[in-house]
């Protein structure tokens, strides 16, 4: 903690607040710019200017933004030094005695019984009043294409009015229970739900009365039916969702579609659109909703065995002709694939990338290997070259495929100039000079986005659950975030050299 403390420390007291000029004008003329365009939109000049004009008055607010004041305030700062005593907070992670660590205190337990389907995680964290559990409901792929589209977002939130009809207010204000029962597309963060083969219903709430509460939840999943009325509310909620979605970027949603058929093997699921009925969303929740579907996530004050106990009610009866888990995954090119369309907007879409076999133990590296070239990658178009205001590079794997990419949107005129230029970001040079620190800071930046996202309970249910999903391991999270810390530059320049072939690339262009 001293190094980071006195780094920080270090940079704040040699910060020298004097100003020249040339900078205090071209403030003064920004600021200037942004309050006339506020006039204009009375709504935005009441916003930011409310607090001031009740206090002051308009006449000084209108005074304000003269320009003579900055000059005024940039003299009062020159002498300014930031110095001693300063004040550090640090929240540290509470120390644990000998005999709670050899018991494994916080660690996440598994409580599983094939003859009723269940698989319930629980993890203790004694200081948080919080009571978090993640139901992560299994197969809603194969499910929803025997029963009927979408039927797991419409159940959802058939289940989301139900938790916040009076009645059930009522019922539940005492544990201080929120809901969130399905994605928001429209949130980049949130595309870590955005899975075809599982649902998901969080629940965050107080843990002073675990036993209530855990019993209160088990009984509304387990016993909910959705009435009609519910299903026609979701069922136009989301019908004028789609209408709304209807317009928008049609080159975007062009690149869309030629991506997901160039880069993903087909959808197993994708053909059968059953249209979903009442009665179809009747049974679709006998077996979805069976508490043998799911996997449940508990974080809370309990210990994982009391909180298995109030959990012994919640039982099911496993599907005897239960699917497999289905996850998308990449396919493989006997020939280079060359797509370009005219999407006839005013940006362009481009995606170029290739498919590679590899050994799954090989995933922490080429993760690394991801982060450096996605570093070097998006650098390169985007800041020294400005030809690209959102994009994403880099390897992406799933189980034993990784696909190497660019991936971008940019004006129409770039296009030609920026296509050329991919199949270099993949060669073995970009790497030569490739230092530990370089690697040891890319690596640290991103287990500092990681950690963040697992820093809440809620979340830390969701990455246990879905590790037991797909990897059969409720670890397996915790572990590969592990094996990254020790991956060493030889490591990253060993997987490219035997994955980084470029064979057989897709390019993806539509102007």
């Amino acid at each position: 903690m001293n190094k980071l403390v006195n780094s920080v420390t270090e940079k704040i007291r040699g910060i020298d607040f004097q100003l020249s000029h040339e900078t205090i004008v071209a403030e003064k003329t920004k600021e200037r710019t942004d309050f006339a365009k506020n006039i204009e939109k009375p709504h935005m000049f009441g916003i930011y200017n409310s607090s001031e004009l009740v206090l002051n008055g308009v006449e000084s607010v209108l005074a304000s933004y003269n320009g003579t004041e900055y000059f005024k305030a940039a003299e009062e700062l020159k002498g300014l030094k930031l110095g001693t005593p300063e004040t550090v907070i640090i929240q540290s992670p509470t120390p644990k005695d000998e005999q709670e660590i050899a018991e494994g205190a916080g660690s996440a337990k598994l409580f599983a019984d094939a003859t009723t389907g269940k698989n319930l995680i629980v993890v203790q964290n004694e200081l948080s009043p919080i009571l978090a559990i993640h139901y992560l409901m299994k197969h809603k792929a194969a499910y929803e294409s025997k029963y009927g589209k979408d039927a797991a977002k419409i159940l959802h939130d058939c289940f989301d009015q139900r938790m916040k009809s009076e009645a059930e207010l009522k019922n539940s204000a005492r544990f201080g229970f929120t809901f969130t029962v399905n994605d928001n597309p429209y949130i980049p963060m949130d595309n870590i739900y955005l899975h075809p083969d599982f649902g998901y219903i969080r629940a965050e709430g107080l843990a002073d009365d675990l036993p209530g509460a855990i019993k209160y939840l088990s009984a509304q999943l387990k016993n909910f039916v959705p009435t009609e009325d519910e299903f026609k509310i979701a069922v136009e909620k989301f019908k004028g969702l789609s209408m709304m979605e209807m317009g928008g970027d049609k080159a975007k949603k062009l690149f869309d579609k030629d991506y997901e058929a160039a880069v993903f093997q087909p959808n197993p699921y994708g053909e059968n659109e059953t249209p979903l009925t009442y009665e179809n969303l009747l049974a679709f929740t006998k077996v979805y909703f069976n508490p043998a579907n799911m996997i449940v996530s508990v974080v809370s004050p309990g210990s994982p065995e009391s909180v298995n106990e109030y959990f012994a009610d919640f039982t099911g009866t496993p599907d005897a002709n239960e699917p497999e888990v289905y996850t998308p995954t990449y396919q493989f090119h006997n020939e280079p694939i060359n797509t370009d369309e005219p999407g006839g907007g005013e940006r362009s879409y481009l995606f170029w990338g290739f498919t590679s076999q590899i050994d799954p133990k090989d995933a922490p590296a080429l993760q690394a290997l991801s982060l450096i070239l996605s570093d070097n990658i998006v650098f390169d178009i985007r800041e020294k070259q400005g030809m690209a205001y959102h994009m994403s590079a880099g390897v992406d794997v799933i189980k034993d495929k990784a696909l190497f990419y660019i991936s971008q949107g940019t004006r129409p005129q770039n296009v030609d100039k920026l296509v050329p230029q991919y199949p270099g970001f993949f060669k073995q040079p970009v790497l030569k000079d490739l230092s530990q620190a370089d690697l040891e800071k890319s690596i640290n930046m991103y287990l500092g986005r990681m950690m963040f996202r697992r820093l809440s309970s809620i979340n830390q249910a969701y990455y246990l659950a879905t590790s037991l999903y797909f990897e059969n391991d409720i670890n397996y999270d915790k572990e590969f975030l592990e094996s990254l810390k020790k991956v060493k530059v030889n490591d990253v320049k060993t997987a490219a050299e035997k994955y980084m072939s470029g064979t057989n690339p897709i390019l993806i262009v539509v102007r």
